[in-house]
């Protein structure tokens, strides 16, 4: 198992909200998601990542009104993708930049992915690794 060893996040930062211990089956998930994505692209745009949903248990992610599908939770699957997905906000930044620096530096066509502008108008995104490319 790989250590959370980070210079720019927290295994508590990937941790379900409603405080729970699920992340603890599935924290090798979120080790490469940091280790391949999160932590080179911070490196790259030089500004702090935001983590704003990690892994979520099958209650919390009904709780919040998460899609039955998430790549946020294991969905009561024991396919190799999930969980993984992470929803992240980046401020200061636009988004069309960080979204060129995602595409420069990640191999996206294993990925679930979408940035979009928050309601207070910062770029915001969601990743997963799904084993295939989606967008929407």
């Amino acid at each position: 198992m790989l250590l959370w060893n980070f210079k720019n996040f927290k295994r508590s930062e990937f941790e379900c909200n409603c405080g729970c211990n699920i992340l603890d089956y599935y924290e090798n998930n979120y080790l490469y998601m940091v280790l391949y994505f999160l932590q080179p692209l911070r490196e790259d745009i030089n500004k702090p990542i935001h983590i704003i949903s990690g892994i979520r248990c099958v209650k919390h992610n009904k709780a919040i009104g998460g899609s039955a599908y998430s790549y946020h939770t294991n969905n009561g699957t024991n396919f190799p993708f999930r969980p993984t997905a992470v929803d992240f906000k980046v401020y200061d930044l636009p988004q069309y930049f960080v979204a060129d620096r995602i595409k420069e530096n990640t191999n996206l066509n294993y990925c679930g992915y979408k940035m979009y502008i928050d309601k207070e108008n910062y770029c915001q995104g969601h990743l997963d690794f799904r084993g295939y490319k989606a967008r929407w």
